[in-house]
């Protein structure tokens, strides 16, 4: 079983900006920005050109009847 620590952070990121909580790396450890935190910057990755795109977020509501 691998152990790390858990913090909560504040990412900036190619003009994008959320809060997370992330895993600290130690020395060795692979850099990866997960799926939880690209849904928290309102992005995803374009494969193609291997950069950060926005999303379209969608908004829930309730209707009253």
């Amino acid at each position: 079983m691998i152990e790390r620590d858990l913090v909560p952070v504040f990412v900036a990121t190619d003009g994008f900006t959320g809060g997370d909580n992330v895993v600290l790396a130690e020395a060795g450890d692979m850099e990866v920005l997960g799926s939880h935190t690209l849904e928290s910057l309102g992005v995803t990755v374009d494969p193609v050109s291997k950069k950060l795109v926005p999303t379209v977020g969608l908004a829930l509501g309730v209707v009253n009847s």
